[in-house]
């Protein structure tokens, strides 16, 4: 009994060290991983998409690794109608690497599908064929937004 009672209060000293609570999302908006996320339908170019977003208080989605892909897939398969939906990550006409609207480093994807020409290009996600698709930054698409829910 004396044992329980030491793993015990070791669990809540270091859950109390080490552990955080996120905060709630705002309505409409679902958490995951200490982060809101908001699907929109209507069509926007990207800089329109990243516009709106800002106006939330958030940025266009960063994906980060294999699990944010992950729940964002499944996150628009249920709530986008379209099949192609705008990321915050962007390559201009005249740079070589992409980057994430909201500063990010960019580890993931390694690889991002190439696209021809000297123009602006935007990165989407194709969730039907899960799959990444560089795109013309001005056509319309769906989108999702992505802000910090913050920490108690």
């Amino acid at each position: 009994m004396r044992m329980i009672w030491s793993l015990l209060l070791i669990s809540s000293l270091l859950a109390i060290s080490f552990g955080f609570e996120c905060n709630s999302c705002p309505p409409g908006w679902v958490d995951f991983d200490c982060k809101c996320y908001r699907t929109f339908q209507n069509p926007l170019t990207w800089m329109e998409a990243e516009d709106s977003c800002a106006a939330h208080g958030a940025h266009l989605v960063s994906i980060r690794d294999e699990s944010d892909s992950e729940f964002l897939l499944v996150l628009a398969n249920s709530t986008i109608l379209g099949r192609i939906v705008w990321t915050g990550a962007f390559r201009r006409e005249y740079e070589k690497h992409f980057h994430w609207t909201d500063g990010t480093e960019w580890i993931y994807p390694q690889k991002v599908p190439d696209h021809p020409g000297d123009v602006d290009i935007c990165l989407a996600i194709s969730y039907h064929r899960e799959s990444w698709k560089s795109l013309i930054c001005s056509s319309r698409h769906p989108y999702i937004c992505q802000k910090h829910s913050g920490f108690e």
